[in-house]
């Protein structure tokens, strides 16, 4: 069932005496999710277009202090990805898994009105699997991160996928706004 947020989905809290509603996902990305599943306390859309696809997550939280840990931790996570590491069994030629510096995603973080962003942008095989080190490999553009809205009380975290050449995300995060 594809809508616009807000438009047919229940909201969601943090503790049921604030409410934070999914409508706020159309305001921040400008598109119009889908819902995909739920699993327990957490609500999954997705977008889908020509150029782009979007993962949404709404994330329930108790304070903005938890919340940047949160994201500090999760981000932390995702780039251990790219950390060097020894092989199992080192070899003439191998002694270290690494990813070439210039396909490691790079970290963005910022402050805006009403709110706080951050984000690592690298590639994403044809798969749509992060990590891809090669040239010959790469398929996608691809970021992962964190929208926190303090106004609102909504943290989300997504997932973007567009093609090599394209320009989408610039446009994803120029929409990003937490008023």
């Amino acid at each position: 069932m594809a809508c616009v947020l807000g438009t047919a989905f229940p909201a969601v809290s943090e503790d049921n005496s604030s409410r934070s509603t999914i409508s706020n996902a159309t305001l921040l990305f400008g598109r119009s999710f889908r819902q995909e599943r739920t699993f327990g306390a957490n609500t999954y859309f997705e977008y889908t277009s020509r150029n782009e696809s979007i993962g949404l997550r709404i994330v329930k939280y108790k304070s903005n202090d938890f919340a940047r840990v949160y994201i500090k931790d999760r981000l932390t996570l995702f780039n251990s990805v790219f950390d060097v590491k020894r092989v199992d069994y080192p070899g003439q030629y191998s002694k270290a898994i690494t990813c070439p510096d210039e396909f490691k995603p790079k970290f963005v973080e910022s402050e805006f009105l009403g709110g706080y962003v951050a984000y690592y942008s690298g590639f994403a095989n044809k798969n749509k699997t992060t990590g891809a080190c090669a040239a010959d490999l790469l398929g996608y553009k691809y970021s992962y991160g964190f929208v926190l809205c303090f106004n609102k009380g909504a943290l989300y975290e997504f997932e973007h996928y567009s093609e090599l050449n394209s320009e989408a995300f610039n446009q994803f995060r120029d929409d990003i706004v937490c008023d």
